[in-house]
Formats: C-alpha cells, sequence, structure tokens
C-alpha cells in the first residue's frame, strides 16, 4: 500500500516536472534568437525552488529553498549560495526521531575558456538536524562543465567530484551532475535545474572503541538524490 501510493507520487512528480522543463525550454525556442547576458561582470542575485528525491534513510520527497549570487562573465564563472531543505530521517535506526532538516552553502570559481568548457572547484557546507543528533561537515569540490550555446536556445552541463572533508563521521563522497536551461550565460530570468547526485559513505563512526570503529568504516554504502529546481535571477 506504501510503496503503491510513492510509486504514484513519484509518477505524478515526474509528469508535473516534465512537463515544466519541456515548457520552459519550449519558451526559449519561441523567443527567438538567444540573447547574450547583459553586464556579465555584475553579480546577480537569483532565488531557488525545488522539490528533492531522496535516499539514505531520508523522507521521500522534500521541498528545498535557497538563494545566492552568481558571475557568468566570458572568462569567470562564480556562485556562492544557501539553502535550506525540509528533508527529515525516516529510517536511521533511532527511535522518536519525529523532525529534522538541512542546511548547506557553497561556494565555487571557474575558469572559462574560449570554447565553451571550464574548469574550477570550491568548498561547501552542509548540516543535518534531527530531533536525536546534528552532524555537520565542510567538503572541497572540484569539477568541469560547458555552455553549450546555439542561436535559439542553450544549456549548461556540469559534472563535480564532492570529497569527504571534516566528514570523519561518514566519509560521504561522490558525483554531482547538473544541467541549467538555458544556459545563465544567455540574458534570461527563468532556469531549470536538475541536479543528480550519488554518494558513498560507510556506517556512522560511534566511536566507540577501536574495533566496533574499524567495522563500521569498513561497511560502505551507495545511496544518491534527485532534485528539480526552478531558479529566478533577478
Amino acid at each position: 500500500m506504501i510503496g503503491s501510493l510513492l510509486v504514484k507520487r513519484l509518477s505524478a512528480l515526474g509528469s508535473i516536472l516534465s512537463v515544466m522543463s519541456l515548457l520552459l525550454f519550449g519558451s526559449v525556442i519561441v523567443l527567438g534568437t538567444e540573447p547574450p547576458l547583459s553586464d556579465p561582470y555584475i553579480p546577480r542575485p537569483y532565488g531557488v525552488f525545488g522539490l528533492s528525491i531522496n535516499g539514505s534513510g531520508y523522507q521521500a520527497i522534500s521541498e528545498v529553498l535557497a538563494g545566492g549570487l552568481r558571475v557568468d562573465s566570458p572568462r569567470i564563472l562564480s556562485t556562492l549560495e544557501v539553502g535550506y531543505g525540509n528533508a527529515r530521517k525516516v529510517n536511521d535506526a533511532t527511535i522518536n526521531n519525529r523532525s529534522g532538516h538541512e542546511r548547506s552553502a557553497q561556494a565555487r570559481a571557474f575558469y572559462k575558456l574560449g570554447n565553451g568548457f571550464y574548469f574550477g572547484g570550491g568548498a561547501q557546507w552542509s548540516q543535518t538536524s534531527t530531533t536525536n543528533y546534528t552532524k555537520q561537515a565542510w567538503r572541497p569540490t572540484l569539477g568541469m562543465g560547458k555552455d553549450f550555446l546555439w542561436s535559439m536556445h542553450s544549456l549548461r552541463l556540469q559534472g563535480m567530484y564532492i570529497f569527504p572533508g571534516s566528514d570523519n563521521i561518514n566519509g560521504s563522497q561522490g558525483a554531482e551532475i547538473s544541467l541549467i536551461y538555458p544556459s545563465p550565460a544567455s540574458n534570461h530570468h527563468f532556469y531549470f535545474r536538475p541536479v543528480l547526485t550519488v554518494r558513498r559513505f560507510h556506517t556512522t563512526d560511534t566511536f566507540s572503541d577501536p574495533e566496533t570503529s574499524a567495522m563500521q568504516r569498513a561497511a560502505h554504502h551507495t545511496t544518491g538524490s534527485l532534485a528539480y529546481h526552478l531558479i529566478y535571477r533577478f
């Protein structure tokens, strides 16, 4: 019963997001020539609303709110973004864990080549808060991407690797793949950003004794999430 309801919810969510993305992508084509970004050296604020399909013991679907500043100049790309999500842990081997949320912050900078490719990295922070505990970590990131600019539409494809950093509790690390269309290098206000994250981590280290810690760190798991973000750039 629960599984069937979850499948129906995910199916409905996928349908809504597919229609929304097609309308957004179609509107770019209908508008005609893809306009270049005006004043590309000026930082632009933006807001984000999104939905996330979660793994790793979190509730199946959650909402995300975020905001930030970004620069999309011909050579330098940079973003500073902070976010809040209402995802809570529903399967983490603890009891009476009735509430929770996620907070995050990230800063990234890239150097862009003339052919649209760019390379760079940054750092990010995340915090998981529940009724029973709170854990947080800083992580360095490295990655690359490319802007695809055509006469009537555009998109940006980006891949990042997120390192464990200060996460000595779970050692979580993995890949993040995102797509933004139209590309932020174009002069639009609305953007759609799906983000796929795949992470590898070990069982939570309780630091109770060396033997137990070794066993917990040897037990590895893989999880992931898929987020759909609607962005408005001012």
